[in-house]
Order: C-alpha cells, then sequence, then structure tokens
C-alpha cells in the first residue's frame, strides 16, 4: 500500500512529500512504465502498462516483491484523455481520476490541463505547468500543501520526473 501511495503522489493525489523519484522504462513511461524510488525511505516499485499502453488500457503498480497493489482501468477515451478508475487487488474501488479540460470548449486532456482525483478521504488536483505536463510538470494540490513535480530533461514520460 506504502507504493500505491508514492504512485499517487507524483502522478495521481496523496499525501505530498518530496524526495520520490521516478524513472520511465525504455524511455516511455505510456508504454512501457516506470519505476519509482523513495530516497527518503529506499523503497521501490513499478508500474507496468496494461496491453502496452498506458494511456489506453490503464496499468498496474507493484511493490519491490512483485505484490499487486494497485490497478487502473480507463474511462472510454483514455486514462490522459478523460481518466481512470482505480482497484485494490481485492476488487474495491479505491479513487476515481477524472482530467480537466483547458477551456470550457475544449475536451477533458490530463496532460495539458491537469486532472482531479477523489476518493473516500480526499479531492486534490493537479494542474500542469505552462499547459504542458509532458515537458513542465505539474503542480499537485492536495490538504497538506503543495507539491511541484518536475519533468526529467527529456520530458516526464519519456525520462520520468521528481517530486520536489
Amino acid at each position: 500500500m506504502k507504493m500505491f501511495l508514492i504512485l499517487c503522489i507524483g502522478l495521481i493525489g496523496a499525501a505530498a512529500q518530496a524526495g520520490v523519484d521516478v524513472t520511465c522504462y525504455e524511455n516511455d513511461c505510456l508504454q512501457f512504465g516506470w519505476e519509482i524510488y523513495n530516497e527518503n525511505t529506499g523503497q521501490f516499485g513499478t508500474v507496468e502498462c496494461l496491453d502496452q499502453s498506458c494511456e489506453n488500457s490503464g496499468f498496474v503498480e507493484r511493490d519491490h516483491f512483485g505484490r499487486v497493489l494497485y490497478q487502473a482501468e480507463c474511462l472510454p477515451e483514455g486514462c490522459f484523455k478523460t481518466g481512470w478508475i482505480g482497484y485494490l487487488p481485492n476488487g474495491a474501488r479505491i479513487l476515481e481520476q477524472r482530467c480537466h479540460s483547458a477551456g470550457r470548449n475544449s475536451a477533458p486532456d490530463c496532460l495539458q490541463a491537469g486532472w482531479e482525483i477523489t476518493d473516500y478521504h480526499f479531492i486534490n488536483n493537479a494542474y500542469c505547468v505552462h499547459n504542458d505536463c509532458r515537458k513542465y510538470g505539474w503542480n499537485l494540490h492536495t490538504s497538506r500543501g503543495m507539491l511541484h513535480i518536475q519533468c526529467k530533461p527529456q520530458g516526464c514520460f519519456v525520462s520520468g520526473w521528481r517530486h520536489l
């Protein structure tokens, strides 16, 4: 469960903490997934894309023992276009993530406008820096404050990101 919270911190939205480093596999997080490393605790986990498409199919997060912690299933238009529903291994629905729209007449797009995540305990929002989460990262607004997620040099979904 702890690694799930680490994923949530960066991509979705949970209790803010700095010192988390995410690295994309094969320079493409949205096709191959990513590794999560918590510099504060030394723990790591992995996220693998379902059907080699985190964008269209969803993803599974595993702890360092390989145990499934969380699975995201994309909503009909795709995880980063409309959003996803998150489930625990026992099938319990734990959260819903919905993409924001850049304007009143534009379609939702998480990687341009950001997203909102809700569960039974919180509602958090992420907003893309300069309307481009892929290139610049995002600011995550939580009940505990704001956390800035900064892309690594080649972009968040190519190289990875860091929680500052």
